[in-house]
């Protein structure tokens, strides 16, 4: 038999659609037992009008309603539900079927994964960050790390074991009971359990979902600290050396790989950033960024234009505001514009701050020029997967870069030249600078620098058989909307 317990509190919009699903699931025989927990509202009545078991639960609390519905049920399987979710008639029948699949003392939990019935617009991240990290949660340790306290199920004699929830631990129901029950066998992670549950409770104030993520992000530090202290220790205390080594390195080694897919300009880990086209024809692109600026960008047109080549400016939108005609002389005179967010900050692709600068930029350029450039820059490359995709739903691409001449190369002309001349191929897009974004005091902005080296460079390239096009040339694409 398999109990399923559901906590509901001021539950009586959501409850009908949650105890629909679960009584009409395919599987013999099952029990459903409802634990109000402390409600005001109608959630009690609702539930009598189901053929279901109501228990009371006088404490504000999940993890107590849990608590008293496991020691009140009959089943040898106990599953979490919650009132807020809906579950596919054959869910209990998939949950037994895995507990049965294999030897009844090796599987001690189940867990399934949930989708929202009202997705939030960064839902699509957070599914890609629980699947990241169970995957390599299983492949490393054995067992899934973040799973839903709405669609878990274990063995009652060994919950007994364990001695039930501990209700004062972090998230009681799902990574304090999970962990403690991978000690006693394998916790099995099915993806086939699709639980649809509704978004309310995430869907709240900025600062209190900045506040449940560094809570998270404090939950898996410590984690990971853990693992590695246990690394630690075994040099000078266990002789099982290798056994943490390789615990602990592919902790460090996910983190490393999310950070290059993060800071790196070429990544493709989180979608699409273009950094080179096919170099067909020996073709390559002078991107300028971080303008327009008087002091630069006019005398930059020049060089240009002495040598008849067209290049792509990705502007900053304060920058357009602030110098309106000067960003309308750069199309004047054959160049492409691109976006390059509108404030240019360093953490933009953090959080959807980034996406919004970037609609704005966008916003500001068509209001001076009249055009919408398909084209976008992060700020110094940086790319995360929330904002390639609103990038996409702007019908725009990423545009990186794949060879930098800027900072200390650029301090000797000849130096500077010569290595960019070994070290380019076909295909390139070169980065340079008319105006380093909105911070025109720092060291680095004295781009007299970058014109000191333009002239020759340009000119070095044209005798290697050089061709220079624009960026929508080189990729094959659009340059506006």
């Amino acid at each position: 038999m398999i109990s399923v317990v559901l906590p509901a509190c001021n539950e009586e919009k959501f409850l009908p659609r949650s105890l629909d699903s679960l009584c009409r699931q395919d599987f013999g025989s099952y029990e459903v037992i409802v634990v109000v927990n402390g409600s005001t509202d109608k959630t009690a009545l609702v539930a009598r009008k189901y053929p279901v078991k109501i228990l009371h639960c006088e404490k504000h609390s999940a993890f107590y309603a849990r608590q008293i519905g496991a020691e009140a049920a009959s089943g040898e399987i106990i599953v979490q539900a919650d009132a807020d979710t809906i579950y596919p008639p054959d869910w209990l029948s998939l949950i037994y079927a895995d507990f049965k699949r294999q030897p009844s003392a090796v599987v001690v939990a189940v867990a399934g994964v949930y989708k929202y019935a009202d997705p939030p617009w960064w839902a699509f991240l957070e599914y890609f960050l629980r699947l990241v990290c169970n995957t390599y949660t299983r492949l490393f340790h054995g067992r899934p790390m973040l799973i839903s306290g709405a669609n878990f199920a274990f063995k009652r004699h060994v919950f007994e074991r364990i001695g039930g929830y501990h209700v004062s631990a972090f998230s009681a129901d799902q990574y304090d009971i999970s962990t403690r029950l991978s000690r006693q066998g394998k916790v099995l992670l099915d993806r086939r359990l699709i639980a649809l549950t509704s978004a309310r409770r995430v869907k709240k104030p900025f600062l209190r979902i900045l506040r449940d993520v560094f809570n998270n992000i404090a939950m898996v530090t410590g984690w990971v600290l853990e693992h590695i202290s246990q690394f630690f220790r075994s040099l000078y205390r266990s002789p099982s050396f290798f056994h943490s080594v390789k615990n602990t390195l592919p902790i460090l080694g996910l983190v490393g790989i999310l950070f290059w897919g993060y800071a790196s300009p070429s990544s493709q880990l989180f979608g699409k950033v273009y950094f080179e086209g096919d170099g067909q024809g020996k073709n390559i692109a002078l991107t300028f960024e971080d303008g327009p600026s008087p002091e630069y960008t006019g005398a930059i047109l020049d060089i240009l234009d002495k040598y008849n080549i067209k290049a792509t400016f990705f502007v900053v939108g304060k920058q357009v505001e602030v110098y309106p005609e000067l960003t309308r002389e750069i199309l004047e005179r054959g160049h492409i514009l691109g976006n390059h967010s509108y404030s240019h900050d360093a953490n933009h692709a953090l959080s959807d701050f980034g996406s919004k600068d970037m609609l704005r930029c966008a916003e500001v350029i068509c209001q001076y020029t009249g055009i919408t450039p398909c084209l976008y820059r992060p700020p110094y490359g940086k790319s995360s997967p929330w904002e390639l995709s609103a990038t996409k739903e702007m019908n725009m691409i990423t545009v990186n870069w794949s060879y930098a001449v800027e900072g200390d190369s650029l301090a000797e002309t000849d130096n500077a030249v010569s290595k960019v001349l070994d070290e380019i191929n076909p295909g390139c897009i070169l980065l340079l600078h008319d105006g380093y974004g909105i911070d025109s005091n720092s060291l680095e902005s004295d781009c007299q620098l970058t014109l000191k080296v333009l002239d020759s460079l340009i000119s070095n390239l044209l005798k290697q058989g050089y061709n220079f096009v624009t960026v929508p040339v080189l990729l094959g694409t659009n340059a506006y909307s």
